[in-house]
């Protein structure tokens, strides 16, 4: 039951089932909107006017003054839509418009990369059947280009497809009667505080305290934190805690087990089910507004299983009935989000992502807890995959859309283009080394045509990027170009390792030498170093021998400097040959536009550099705002602003300086 404001009480959605359709009025400050299974007629209306409502057409319409009234036997849920466009006021109208580009700037890097590539294929047969002769290093140097690009390329192939225009708008559920909601929050070993700041958010929620729960599931069973729980309680009681029972040597599926956990124990306590489950890692502090803005979207289309912040694995809310339709969280799979939203879209349900910032949270603060995080994430994707038969076929997928498929197919492939990314990096000081060319062809005509092919390829290329990272901000393009090539050995490794860990660890049974695997929490996972501490980090050689030794950069190490050595000597070798033909030797060599070695380099120093230099982060209490009595925290405007470091701007210069480089050659072939 639920209070109205003349003290007398009416009847809540979930108090009792209803045996017919419910209705649902929605209403906006821009007029009046509705979808509900029978349709009804609307006055248009504003908010904090009379809103009338006629179910019937004989009936006579009963007035609604307050959105906290009710006249009707049965609730109904007020969604009011505040713009137009979910990320109104983070993105600009220019910044969108141009976004809308997309799709046409994706074809256009593809078709002059295509295009490219071919006329590179001609001209290297052209030149072999002139010169009578075979040149494998121009071939090697083809496929170590095509290696290093592809990666690049095939998102771009699945961004050709949004070519329709996005429309979803920014609602809110206003009012008092709203669905009941659990919140569980997930956590196993992080830090108390970091926990209870959490669950003060989620109970501090902009959300009637009867229609709400906050769960704390306690994956490590820790004292302390039940304590600090249950003294949260004491004044809410909505807040509860559960910690599951483990038996050793059986299955305990990690996170999706705790929240399966987490499903059984909220069908336990007293009080109706609840329509909506929504869940919070143990260190993401919600904004007051986040069930406001996600529920109205899940009411609004009852197709819709489940709506998301910006933001993998949390934040999320979820229908409970699309939920226990597929069993409940699944446990196949170490990456578990990802797992049950393709399960929910094969299953015909859809989902939707919310561009609204409503949630912040933390990232490794080390290196080997960012490599941890990246293995728990390839091995959960290898197992989705392996799941949905890589999207394509079966009687699991047989209601995913063509779309779909391919866009989950295009991501199962990201494990496979690490392999050809790294080989094209170990190939490199190789060809460096033999002094052959790169690049070949029979006349200077088709060199010309080569070198603007080249910069149609890169412009089309540079172009797309700014299309496609100007909604988050361009800054975030370059730095992934660059973690795509020097994750790319790591991630080899790792998936070497995965195939022999996923058969030990999810085929093999005990006694042929399987093993339960073991994953850490993002957020329990502490370093030795202690690299981001000024006053606390190791000293410099144990943090390059720690990194480079066991976390792998000494394969980036190695590549920096045999590639530079390469480099040095192709360049030193120009001096032995006439003048007339130093340019063009070089040019062919370690100078071929956009001088991929270089951009290899400057990708691989990313771990020695953060090993010699690591960045010092604030203790995490000078980040936060906590409210004076109730201790509530959220992060300072500060605080959630990136950042352009002293690496950055040399790592844009360099890519400015290539820009500017491979400007010029076009130039002079219209010249020269």
């Amino acid at each position: 039951m639920t209070s109205r404001s003349d003290g007398s009480s009416q009847s809540s959605l979930l108090d009792d089932k209803p045996t017919h359709p419910q209705t649902i009025i929605t209403f906006s400050t821009y007029g009046t909107f509705s979808q509900a299974e029978n349709p009804v007629k609307y006055i248009p209306a504003r908010q904090g006017s009379t809103v009338q409502l006629d179910p019937q057409d004989d009936a006579p319409l009963p007035e609604i003054r307050s959105l906290n009234e009710n006249p009707f036997s049965d609730p109904f849920y007020a969604v009011e839509k505040l713009e137009d466009q979910d990320d109104a006021g983070y993105v600009t109208t220019w910044r969108r418009k141009l976004h809308q580009m997309l799709p046409l700037t994706t074809f256009a890097a593809l078709a002059t990369y295509l295009l490219y590539f071919v006329f590179r294929i001609i001209v290297t047969v052209d030149s072999q059947r002139a010169e009578h002769n075979f040149f494998p290093v121009a071939w090697i140097f083809i496929a170590i280009e095509t290696g290093m690009t592809f990666p690049v390329y095939l998102f771009q192939l699945v961004q050709c497809f949004s070519v329709r225009k996005r429309q979803r708008p920014r609602l809110r559920v206003v009012g008092s009667c709203v669905p009941q909601v659990d919140v569980l929050v997930t956590c196993a070993g992080e830090d108390v505080t970091v926990i209870l700041d959490t669950v003060k958010a989620a109970a501090d929620l902009d959300w009637p305290r009867d229609r709400l729960r906050v769960v704390v599931l306690d994956d490590k069973a820790s004292m302390k934190v039940w304590r600090e729980v249950q003294l949260l309680a004491l004044n809410n009681s909505s807040i509860h805690y559960t910690a599951r029972k483990k038996v050793a040597g059986v299955p305990h599926h990690f996170k999706a087990g705790n929240l399966n956990h987490g499903l059984s124990y909220v069908d336990s306590l007293e009080g109706c089910k609840a329509e909506y489950i929504a869940a919070l890692d143990a260190d993401m502090i919600v904004e007051r507004q986040w069930l406001r803005a996600l529920i109205p979207h899940l009411i609004m289309d009852p197709g819709l299983a489940l709506a998301s912040t910006p933001q993998a694995g949390s934040g999320y809310a979820i229908r409970r009935s699309a939920l226990d339709q597929i069993g409940g969280f699944s446990v196949d799979s170490v990456a578990e989000d990802v797992l049950t939203s393709s399960l929910l879209t094969a299953a015909g349900w859809k989902t939707c992502y919310l561009k609204e910032v409503l949630q912040c949270g933390t990232v490794p603060d080390s290196y080997s807890g960012h490599l941890k995080q990246r293995t728990r994430w390839t091995i959960g994707y290898c197992q989705t995959s392996a799941k949905l038969n890589f999207f394509l076929f079966g009687r699991v997928c047989r209601k995913l859309t063509f779309l779909q498929r391919f866009c989950g197919f295009a991501f199962a492939l990201v494990a496979l283009t690490t392999v050809s990314t790294t080989g094209s990096l170990l190939l490199y000081p190789i060809l460096l080394f033999s002094g052959r060319r790169f690049v070949v062809y029979a006349n200077t005509n088709q060199l010309r045509w080569l070198i603007r092919f080249a910069f149609l390829s890169y412009s089309a290329n540079r172009l797309n990027e700014w299309t496609a990272y100007v909604k988050s901000g361009y800054r975030f393009a370059w730095p992934y170009v660059l973690s795509v090539l020097w994750m790319a050995p790591l991630h080899t490794a790792l998936n070497l390792d995965h195939a022999s860990a996923i058969i030990r660890c999810f085929i093999l049974p005990h006694w042929l030498g399987g093993r339960i695997p073991n994953f850490s929490s993002s957020g329990s996972i502490t370093s030795t170093l202690a690299e981001r501490d000024a006053q606390a980090r190791a000293p410099l050689f144990r943090r390059l021998r720690v990194i480079c030794w066991n976390g792998g950069a000494l394969l980036h190490l190695l590549f920096v400097l045999l590639t530079l050595a390469a480099a040095v000597l192709s360049i030193l070798r120009t001096f032995t040959i006439d003048n007339d033909y130093r340019l063009l030797y070089i040019l062919t060599h370690a100078g071929w536009p956009p001088a991929t070695w270089l951009v290899a380099i400057a990708a691989c120093t990313t771990p020695i550099e953060y090993a010699i230099n690591p960045p010092t982060m604030p203790d995490r209490e000078k980040l936060m705002q906590r409210e004076l009595g109730t201790g509530i925290a959220h992060p300072r405007e500060e605080a959630k602003r990136p950042r352009w470091g002293v690496r950055r701007f040399v790592l844009e210069g360099l890519y400015w300086a290539i820009t500017v480089y491979i400007t010029v050659l076009f130039v002079g072939t219209w010249v020269f």
